[in-house]
């Protein structure tokens, strides 16, 4: 093989040789040249032209050169070439200077110009010579135009805007150097049209400097640009402390979002502009309107960081062990009981055993069953969050490290007029803003998680609110909104690292579990029995997932693909609103058809009979005129952003049950309270703001990245944070308020519904009479120094709720050194410390005799549930302290009823067994029975009227 490879490389060698003596040139001409000065002259085969020129430079100045050429000859076959031989770099170009686009297309330049890179130096000042060689190998002369001029703003300042023109043959690029304290600046350009595209590069101060189209890509950081482009740039990414900003001219529009030419070959390629800076000279150039760096960002990245009752009702939930309450145990609950449980199969039995009846009673369910149905809600979207997390990180992080590595900003969708990096993050306040939705999501959850500490506390106390009053409290379904309340601030961030349409799911994918988390909430609250299970839940939102992946892939401008969805979505919206009117019973099988013609023929045809559940029918039928309508525009309009408009479809059929949830409380008698009142208000308003801000369009990664960055727009927070961060605040905030808003509407229980018919059975027991026989003991008892309450319960419960003239009474009992319950100097005036209060009372009461039974419980007092139940503990109370006789009642004796005494009779041994032999009546007795006036078997009795 070497044998054979050495005759063919020598043949190579002497071919070239050859060829070189044949075509090389025969005369050399070599100048002296000057600055600003237009070089007019020819060249061909046989003549090379060299132009010698120097210049003085300086450590401390920078100083840029720009070589301009024009040749005047068109000619294809034999191009001009030109070379510039610098101290440190050689830079050579041919003119016509050829650039390709798009499917290998040509394009040519007859007038070229280039900056020269400078070399540095070490001395304070230097003569540095440069030459520009100018060949061809036409065989005719050439003529060509050569002009070097300085140019004085070569060095970009601080906040100072700077205009410049350039095309595509004739790229720009400045010099910047970073002033004292400043560790980080952005870098802008603004154009007042949008074409041609260009590309905006921040390269290291090192030669050559990669300027045209076909190289700009190779180095640094860049992005292509219509009307705006801003790039921000850190200090500690320069050793030098100064870089390069070159501004380059795509011979084409396709990467901008323009149209492609359809033409194989142009000469003089007019990718140019007419108009002008205002101003300013008309030029045959691509116009900047301002090109501005670190304006309002002269601040270090470190800083950025810094800135940064009883009674009359019975309870049967007792330990049919112990006398010890507790909660039911969930050992005893299969798997199949709650995972394939059918909503209506299984029917709880309503036995009418009490006085009155509690919507509790009416739950068919058994609510062992129920509350591990709605916790498998919580511990699958944590299993989904898990699983759907840890690939979201990885791939946000191949995003940023493939950004940071190639310089490719055009990868992520910021907003970079105001992105402030941090480390490796490009758009650190971006990330940082969604962190309300972590907080709120995680504050929502120690909430619930009070709360059913505290109801199962409750529950263990027998507490009359816990027992029966309102619909049975399950607390799955709030544990999963706040799970995916904190998910979406994760995948918000995730998303927010690199925005881009590969990757938007991760931001929306959790805005559609939290608003179907939400209807399911506020049907669960009407409706314990009658549920979806997780997993069938879950699946429909992964559906809906799949499907908005569809469309942003397939749906934009393809209309089979709206004809689809458009008939899925009004299919679903019938089936569903039949489910829903026909509470479940419905079933979904091969029979359905039939069944439906049926109802058909049966209710419209044979005979015309109004809907049996009238507002039901009125809700279903506002939700399918609602979906209609959206299909329609759906279809009609074909919106590019998908993702949005399928997030539309879920808030606004939220926004209609809640609605519907609303007027179906208050036409059942039910009402509102002030602090959800307020809730709805205030939470409409932070959602009227947020939509605001999110509307303002920062960028979008339906169009291209140049023309997305014409959205761009400045800091507005703490020049910080822009209006998408605004978004992410009050949006957090008003998705924590609505989540309230289900949590605090139908958590009093006894005040809706059947039980408000209970409460005020409960409040007409109370007895104004008595209040002012207990006023008048307290007030004896205790001393005048307690006051005297307002008439009526409301003034009644203000006077004791505190708790501390209760503990006064209490103490008033018992002898100096003994008291049970220390009193405040102070009233307390924190809720918790109140009913502690209340709590010591009831403590010190029990201690003192009075039964479980007649004790009230503490937010019968607090909250007014049962003021009669109050009545009842104090009369318990006066009489025991009656009865006892022992020094420390004061008052009246006769205000109370004494109690019996105990009076113990003791028998004889003899007494005692003659007792044994005596049959008492409580048996019965057979002394004057007969069978008289009975009639004889089977005749039929006689009824006489």
């Amino acid at each position: 093989m070497f044998a054979l490879g050495l005759p063919f490389l020598a043949l190579l060698v002497a071919s070239v040789e050859s060829h070189l003596g044949v075509l090389g040139p025969k005369n050399v001409s070599q100048k002296d040249a000057e600055f600003e000065r237009t070089y007019v002259d020819e060249v061909n085969s046989e003549l090379v032209n060299i132009y010698t020129f120097n210049h003085t430079v300086t450590r401390n100045r920078t100083e840029g050169v720009r070589v301009s050429v024009n040749v005047l000859n068109k000619q294809k076959g034999a191009p001009l070439l030109f070379v510039v031989r610098q101290k440190e770099a050689v830079v050579s170009f041919q003119v016509p200077l050829i650039l390709r686009g798009m499917f290998q297309r040509k394009y040519l330049y007859q007038k070229v110009e280039r900056t020269l890179c400078q070399p540095p130096t070490k001395n304070e000042s230097e003569v540095q010579f440069f030459y520009v060689d100018v060949s061809t190998l036409s065989p005719v002369n050439t003529t060509y135009q050569l002009r070097v001029s300085r140019m004085d703003d070569f060095v970009l300042r601080t906040g100072e805007p700077f205009s410049f023109n350039t095309t595509a043959a004739q790229p720009q690029y400045f010099k910047y150097e970073f002033p004292e304290g400043v560790d980080s600046v952005i870098v802008k350009v603004a154009s007042n049209t949008a074409f041609p595209c260009s590309v905006i590069s921040i390269q290291d101060v090192l030669c050559p400097v990669y300027d045209l189209d076909n190289n700009v890509a190779f180095i640094g950081m860049y992005q292509t640009m219509t009307k705006k482009a801003a790039i921000t740039v850190q200090r500690k990414d320069f050793p030098s402390n100064s870089f390069y900003v070159v501004v380059v001219v795509k011979t084409e529009d396709q990467a901008c979002g323009g149209s492609l030419p359809f033409y194989p070959f142009i000469e003089g390629h007019p990718r140019v502009l007419a108009d002008s800076f205002p101003g300013g000279p008309p030029y045959d150039g691509y116009n900047y309107g301002s090109f501005e760096n670190g304006s309002g960002s002269t601040g270090s990245t470190d800083g950025l960081v810094d800135s940064a009752g009883p009674g009359d009702l019975s309870y049967n939930y007792q330990d049919p062990v112990g006398t010890r309450p507790r909660l039911d145990s969930m050992s005893s609950v299969e798997e199949d009981d709650y995972d394939t449980l059918a909503d209506i199969d299984s029917d709880k039995n309503v036995i009418r055993t009490k006085q009155y009846l509690y919507v509790a009673d009416l739950a068919r369910k058994d609510k062992r069953v129920l509350r591990k149905k709605y916790q498998i809600y919580f511990w699958n979207i944590a299993t989904i969050a898990v699983f759907y997390a840890l690939p979201v990180v990885q791939l946000v992080i191949t995003y940023q490290t493939v950004v940071n590595v190639t310089g490719n900003q055009d990868i992520c969708y910021y907003n970079f007029l105001c992105a402030h990096p941090l480390g490796n993050l490009s758009a650190f306040n971006n990330i940082l803003s969604n962190l309300g939705y972590i907080l709120l999501g995680l504050l929502f959850l120690l909430i619930i998680l009070q709360r059913e500490i505290n109801h199962n506390r409750a529950l263990l106390r027998n507490d009359l609110c816990a027992l029966e009053c309102g619909i049975p409290k399950h607390f799955g379904l709030f544990y999963a909104m706040g799970t995916a309340l904190m998910m979406e601030g994760l995948l918000s961030a995730c998303y927010h690292v690199c925005p881009n349409y590969t990757n938007f799911q991760f931001d929306t994918s959790f805005m559609y579990m939290i608003a179907g988390l939400c209807m399911l909430k506020l049907y669960q609250k009407r409706h314990p029995d009658i549920n979806a299970s997780a997993y069938s839940a879950y699946a429909c939102l992964a559906i809906v997932i799949f499907f908005s992946v569809l469309g942003v892939v397939f749906g934009k401008g393809n209309t089979a693909f709206w004809i689809i969805f458009s008939i899925i979505h009004i299919t679903a919206t019938l089936l569903l609103s039949t489910q829903l009117y026909y509470m479940g019973r419905w079933k979904l099988d091969s029979g359905i058809c039939r069944r439906i013609l049926h109802v058909l023929y049966t209710d419209c045809i044979r005979q015309c009979s109004g809907p049996l559940y009238v507002d039901r029918m009125v809700l279903l039928v506002m939700g399918n005129i609602i979906n209609w309508s959206l299909a329609a525009y759906g279809l009609i309009m074909r919106p590019n952003d998908f993702a949005s408009y399928l997030l539309a479809i879920g808030i606004c059929n939220l926004l209609l049950y809640f609605a519907f949830y609303i007027i179906m409380k208050l036409r059942s008698g039910e009402r509102i309270k002030l602090i959800p009142l307020l809730c709805i208000v205030c939470t409409s308003v932070v959602w009227g703001f947020a939509l605001f801000f999110f509307f303002q369009g920062l960028s979008t990664w339906q169009k291209t990245p140049a023309e997305s960055r014409e959205h761009n727009r400045d800091c507005i927070l703490l020049d910080f944070f822009d209006d998408h961060d605004i978004w992410h605040f009050l949006s957090s905030i008003a998705m924590f308020g609505s989540f309230l808003l289900p949590a605090n509407m139908a958590n009093k229980g006894p005040s809706y519904g059947m039980s408000r018919e209970v409460q005020s059975k409960i409040e007409k027991k109370y007895d104004e009479e008595l209040e002012e026989r207990l006023v008048e003991w307290i007030v004896v008892q205790c001393g005048p120094d307690v006051g005297r309450p307002d008439r009526g319960r409301l003034g009644f419960q203000v006077w004791l709720k505190n708790g501390v003239i209760l503990s006064k009474l209490v103490n008033s009992l018992y002898p100096d050194g003994s008291k049970p319950v220390k009193v405040p100097e102070n009233p307390p005036s924190m809720v918790f410390k109140q009913m502690e209060q209340v709590a010591q009372f009831l403590k010190a009461a029990e201690d003192y005799g009075v039964t479980k039974t007649d004790m009230f419980q503490t937010v019968d007092l607090f909250e007014g549930k049962d003021l009669a139940a109050v009545q009842r503990t104090l009369m318990a109370l006066g009489s025991l302290a009656v009865t006892k006789n022992d020094g420390h009642y004061r008052g009246d004796p006769n205000w109370f009823m004494k109690k019996a005494q105990e009076h113990k009779r003791e028998f004889t041994e003899s007494q005692l067994q003659e007792g044994k032999h005596v049959i008492g009546l409580q048996m019965g007795s057979n002394r004057g029975a007969s069978q008289a006036g009975m009639t004889g078997y089977g005749r039929p009795r006689q009824i006489i009227s």
